[in-house]
């Protein structure tokens, strides 16, 4: 249900994204709303399912949990999605400008390149490089890690990640946007301009 939600929801940008731009929205409304929209997204980020003493399951209902496991997901990428929105709509307002400032450094360009290859693949070099760090698959007698093992693992795993999506991008990813393009370019010559 949650990936068949992003995916939804990934249509529905598809589908609005080019008119965000004709939006007749004030600036001081379309500047209360992205922050609610990213206050909203920051707040799913604070789910309780990841604190396992939280309240949320002193008291637990297992219908409950299940719609809030998977809906506080869709509520953050439908937040995420307005937040987008509003930046298309209403560029040079308010807020939204200096986000939008912020979001256009150079310095975030390989990152965002790197991003999905990095999502797709990130978890199974969590574990290489927890292995390398532990040295132990014997579940009963690993110890708590310290935090100096959590630094270790994750610049293992920033390293491995980057060695790998590296070569993802440019090889796969990037010839294929092009792929895409030409595509879309051909079956869709009349698209709105961006």
């Amino acid at each position: 249900m949650r990936l068949i939600g992003s995916f939804v929801i990934g249509l529905v940008w598809t589908h609005l994204e080019p008119r965000a731009l004709r939006w007749s929205i004030n600036a001081t409304t379309a500047n209360a709303l992205w922050v609610l929209c990213f206050g909203t997204a920051v707040a799913t980020l604070f789910f309780p399912s990841y604190v396992a003493d939280a309240y949320y399951y002193q008291v637990f209902n297992e219908t409950v949990n299940q719609a809030v496991i998977v809906f506080h997901r869709t509520i953050f990428a439908l937040s995420m999605l307005g937040v987008v929105l509003l930046v298309r709509a209403k560029p040079n307002s308010g807020i939204m400008k200096y986000f939008r400032l912020s979001l256009s450094v150079s310095f975030w360009r390989p990152f965002s390149r790197l991003a999905f290859p990095a999502y797709l693949f990130h978890f199974p070099f969590i574990a290489i490089a927890w292995l390398l760090v532990i040295r132990n698959t014997q579940i009963e007698t690993i110890a708590i890690p310290t935090l100096f093992m959590s630094v270790i693992a994750m610049i293992i795993t920033s390293l491995l990640v980057l060695w790998f999506s590296l070569p993802l991008h440019y090889k796969i990813e990037k010839p294929g946007i092009a792929w895409g393009k030409r595509i879309g370019d051909r079956w869709l010559p009349n698209k709105p301009a961006d």
